[in-house]
């Protein structure tokens, strides 16, 4: 009887024990801002999101899901125009799937642990793939960090840019739960395919959610040729996809209401409709999309695949910079390519590159890795945008919306899972050379493998050598980007700085490249072992990809409260004033929500997908009197705009108004506050009406100021009872109560009139005379009008999207039917366990 050898501690928990590496890994390096109470504030994007967190609190508490946000551009869809969601309490699937990174959030007191275990998640994925496809558990550990801390997947977090670690987190886990849908079409395999999908859906980021769909379909399409070329089990392979495509529907119908709410929306927005004034630069159609060049801006090009091997070659972009020696470093952006900025290169590591050019080699026939060249290869193109139009123009002219997309350079996310996944492949051929099966073979490989990483040591070696050139692509390059500049000149000392980092990182990647090739070539001749090998190779990505990292890593001390939205003394100023009013802010030329966190409405603010109406307000009228239409517009300048608007105040940082002194003088800010005493009322009765039917006349109108707001309202056509109106000076119209979805007014007039409300049209809003329903007219080009009769009425307006609550009820059947999957799949795996104990 032979004795069973004890099972080591080791071997038992070997799995759990490369889970917790990977978390280990990622902890380490977020350590200070997790355990040190720092936060990553960025500016716009992210404080864009927290800018609405106490609006969404505040209407949770009140029992309110928000659908419209007064705070920001005198009010805007918050919902459809994916600006802020409240707690969709009816997606209870989605719930619980956020539950444990939003805990972890809360655990940590900041946002940077939520974020964090996403990319926790994602590195999990990225292993267990690996491990399916039969690499073993050391490699994979080295594919899930390599992949999770490829520096611009790993700079997100840094930049704001918080939906798109959620996305990628669910692409490992979408291919894994295909893999099993099919090697066995069950309830349970279709219920994990569609859990990474709601996942993806939640994350609410279109252009991340394309790719990903794109790396998706093209693995369904791999799958599916190589197996009818070898014609077994192509039927299963149709089988997924049709699974795939019953998972998609779930996740899509999961999130019904924001969609449904969206597609509302977006024909009244600037991402679907063309604006009055089109600019040389972005001309867009009635559909909203972007014009050509506008589409392509961050076009990555074929020069900056450079910065695979070596990160500073096109200047990386946010980094730390020292003149000298002795120099204090200051935190600056080198970038000089042709996008207009970036925050940091597509840098995936020196070995990732070259084993993962080794492992689809190798492996050139195994279907994954086909795809993961494929997948790579196409991701890489397509991000070539305008700098290689074969591929990139069939999408743009093609695919609908998405020329809405603005960034080609985005794509690259598939290659930067494609490519760590591959290295992966690339250990494991490694391997395999090693190996008494692999022969004479190895040594020829290894030949083969040393003379590639010579040839790119000396291209690198080259590149970094001649200092003349490469200072002069670096001048013309950035005189090119300034060229409407007159004054714009490059410095010597700022060509020394670009050269310098530059020379130094392609020193690094000479010797990484040589570390890496002489690794592989040990290796294969059997001078290390393979196990040691891919220690070594993970200790030499983990600290190449860490100095590469830490660069545009800068962390504040403190919350998002106190860096950035704590109240100062114009806030406080501000909120003693207890009547409806709005701000103007023209001390920044980049307006953010930052307002919104204090409850302050402005007339600015940050979005990508403004209304429409109020956008071409933006371009023609708010620049002033006499002033040329500017597309893209953002400040409002004329005062004629503030009193339309209800501004009450406007805020400056530099005097606006000869000889008139400020309301208040910030101590803390340095800001002015000036009262502006031509404000009109949030709603006013008029006594005549003008029909302008031209919405370029009549912006033009508004922006010159050519009529008395306070008596005269222009309408683009006639309505019922307009001829019937009449005047009353007698008349008064207050506000006695306001919300995010509701406004009423207590209105009195001796005769029918028209009542001018100072709040933005827009169709979901509808009005209420003492409960009875009565037509909006859009007024003044954007603001909302209502006829009154004679007497005291109470004149209510509600905001109503009959396409929100239909996809609502779309959600709730979704999440039910994810449920029962679920349900039913558990039930199954119960009954076969009881149904083995009873056989045992």
């Amino acid at each position: 009887m032979a004795i069973q050898q004890p099972t080591s501690f080791i071997s038992k928990y070997a799995d759990v024990l490369a889970y917790g590496a990977i978390l280990v890994s990622v902890v380490a390096f977020f350590a200070d801002a997790l355990f040190g109470g720092k936060n990553f504030m960025s500016g716009g994007d992210n404080v864009a999101f927290y800018s609405f967190v106490p609006y969404l609190e505040k209407a949770k508490d009140a029992g309110e899901f928000p659908l419209w946000v007064p705070y920001i551009f005198s009010g805007m869809p918050s919902l459809a125009s994916f600006l802020a969601a409240g707690d969709r309490s009816w997606d209870f699937i989605g719930q619980l799937v956020f539950a444990l990174p939003r805990m972890m959030g809360d655990l940590f007191n900041n946002d940077t642990a939520r974020l964090a275990l996403w990319y926790v998640i994602y590195g999990w994925g990225v292993y267990t793939l690996t491990r399916v496809k039969g690499l073993t558990r050391l490699i994979g550990v080295f594919s899930a960090i390599a992949a999770i801390f490829s520096t611009f997947v790993i700079v997100w977090i840094m930049i704001g840019h918080s939906t798109k670690p959620v996305s990628m987190a669910t692409l490992p886990w979408i291919l894994l739960a295909l893999e099993r849908l099919r090697e066995k079409f069950s309830i349970g395999n279709l219920f994990l395919l569609t859990l990474p999908l709601i996942v993806l859906v939640t994350a609410t980021h279109p252009q991340m959610m394309f790719y990903i769909g794109c790396g998706t379909a093209i693995y369904m399409l791999v799958e599916l040729i190589t197996r009818l070329i070898t014609n077994e089990g192509w039927m299963d392979v149709v089988k997924a996809g049709a699974g795939l495509v019953v998972a998609a529907l779930i996740a899509l119908g999961s999130h019904a209401d924001m969609f449904m709410a969206t597609r509302e929306y977006t024909p009244e927005s600037t991402r679907g409709s063309a604006p009055l004034v089109q600019s040389t630069t972005n001309t867009q159609d009635q559909s909203g999309g972007n014009d050509y060049e506008y589409a392509t801006n961050w076009s990555f090009s074929p020069g900056e695949m450079f910065t695979f091997l070596v990160p500073n070659y096109y200047g990386f972009g946010n980094t730390t910079i020292k003149t000298s020696r002795t120099a204090t470093p200051q935190r600056g952006n080198l970038y000089w390519g042709q996008m207009p900025f970036t925050d940091a290169a597509n840098y995936m590591g020196v070995a990732v590159l070259v084993l993962g050019i080794i492992g689809i080699w190798h492996y050139r026939w195994d279907p994954f890795v086909i795809f993961l060249a494929v997948v790579g290869v196409f991701s890489l193109l397509l991000s070539f945008g305008k700098n290689f139009p074969l591929l990139y123009n069939i999408f743009y002219n093609v695919v609908p919306a998405f020329n809405k997309f603005r960034a080609p350079s985005m794509a690259l996310c598939l290659l930067q899972f494609a490519l760590p996944v591959a290295a992966g492949y690339g250990l494991s051929a490694i391997s395999a050379w090693a190996s008494s099966e692999a022969g004479g073979q190895r040594g020829k490989r290894g030949v083969a493998v040393i003379a590639a990483v010579a040839i790119m040591s000396a291209l690198v070696f080259l590149a970094a050598k001649d200092e003349g050139d490469y200072k002069d692509n670096v001048r013309d390059a950035i005189m090119a980007k300034q060229s409407g500049n007159p004054q714009a000149s490059v410095s010597d000392e700022f060509l020394d700085i670009v050269y310098n980092e530059m020379h130094a990182d392609a020193m690094v990647a000479v010797f990484l490249l040589l570390a890496t090739g002489g690794l592989v070539f040990a290796t294969s001749r059997g001078v290390i072992k393979p196990n040691v090998a891919v220690i070594m190779v993970l200790a030499i990505t983990v600290i190449d990809l860490y100095r590469v990292d830490k660069r545009p890593y800068e962390p504040q001390k403190g919350s998002p409260e106190k860096n950035v939205f704590a109240e100062n003394d114009v806030v406080t100023f501000l909120k003693k004033e207890s009547a409806p009013y709005r701000i103007c802010d023209i001390s920044s030329a980049f307006p953010a929500n930052w307002w919104a966190y204090h409850f302050i409405e402005s007339v600015s603010g940050y979005s990508s997908a403004k209304l429409r109406v109020y956008q071409d307000m933006l371009d023609i009228a708010a620049p002033g009197t006499g002033q040329k239409p500017a597309q893209g517009n953002s400040a409002i300048l004329n005062p004629f705009l503030w009193n339309l608007f209800n501004v009450k105040y406007i805020i400056s940082d530099r005097p606006i108004y000869q000889g008139v002194e400020p309301a208040f003088k910030s101590q803390e800010t340095q800001l002015l506050v000036y009262k502006n005493e031509g404000v009109l009322p949030r709603a006013w009765f008029v006594d005549s009406i003008a029909i302008q039917s031209d919405k370029r006349v009549l912006l033009e109108q508004l922006r010159d100021g050519r009529f008395n707001a306070r008596r005269k309202a222009l309408v683009e056509s006639s309505f019922d009872g307009m001829n019937s109106c009449g005047s009353d000076t007698m008349s008064t119209a207050q506000v006695v109560d306001r919300g995010n979805q509701k406004l009423t007014i207590k209105a009195t007039t001796a005769a029918k009139q028209l009542l001018v409300v100072s709040e933005v049209f827009y169709d979901e809003w509808h009005v209420y005379i003492d409960g009875n329903e009565a037509p909006i007219v859009k007024t003044n080009f954007l603001l909302r009008g209502v006829v009154v009769p004679p007497g005291t009425h109470m004149v209510e307006f509600r905001y109503q999207s009959p396409a929100f609550e239909t996809g609502r009820t779309i959600s709730i059947a979704s999440n039910i039917a994810t449920s029962l999957l679920g349900l039913g799949a558990l039930g199954i795996c119960l009954m076969a366990r009881q149904r083995s104990k009873q056989q045992a």
